[in-house]
């Protein structure tokens, strides 16, 4: 039998465990970058580590025509503003997007383990492309027969600028018919000149 004070120092360990293991679990997210990567055809490199924000941070922007909002990150997760009015509540999993709307609050567009890296919108010397899927059933978007079965995607096209010296965010629009649930973000960012070229002209192009 245990003595009512090592009832409660079996306790204070347990909660002190709890506490570990959130914390790594925020180190494990803070850690993850986006790895390096090699066009298309072989030719550029791109290294996008720096573009990751650290947790608690985000990037945000307004899609162009609507009053809807996206929080997002880049090969980590993003962890919108919860402690405000914008997302109340945040559905459980690892995301790198969140649309907000005033219908629907916070809804997750993308998830971390389910990114993809292309070519930039303009061809393998012009940046990168990452597209993330949300998978989750509750989360898709509505068939022509009401049931959620249309995957919502998010591309983040990050065009290369030199001299960009913060990320910008260019716009955020939504693919038009037939298309559905397509969400297109572009961005502008130095990260996202490749790191094997010795110049970048003013096109962006390669010299």
């Amino acid at each position: 039998n245990f003595t009512h004070k090592q009832v409660i120092n079996i306790a204070n360990m347990k909660c002190v465990v709890v506490i570990l293991v959130a914390v790594l679990s925020i180190l494990k997210v803070t850690a993850q970058t986006c790895p390096n990567y090699t066009s298309s055809d072989g030719t550029y490199t791109y290294d996008l580590s720096n573009l990751t924000l650290p947790a608690n941070a985000y990037y945000s922007g307004q899609e162009s025509g609507t009053s809807n909002l996206f929080f997002f990150n880049l090969c980590a997760a993003v962890f919108p503003p919860s402690h405000s009015k914008i997302c109340p509540m945040l559905p459980p999993g690892n995301f790198s997007v969140f649309q907000y709307s005033y219908q629907y609050f916070c809804i997750p567009v993308g998830e971390v383990n389910q990114q993809v890296f292309s070519d930039g919108p303009a061809g393998t010397d012009s940046g990168v492309t990452i597209t993330y899927t949300n998978t989750m059933q509750k989360y898709k978007c509505k068939d022509s027969n009401g049931q959620n079965t249309i995957p919502r995607v998010t591309n983040i096209g990050i065009t290369c600028d030199p001299s960009q010296t913060e990320p910008l965010i260019v716009s955020i629009t939504e693919a038009p018919a037939p298309a559905k649930c397509v969400y297109n973000i572009v961005m502008m960012a130095a990260e996202a000149c490749p790191i094997n070229s010795s110049t970048v002209d003013a096109t962006n192009k390669i010299n």
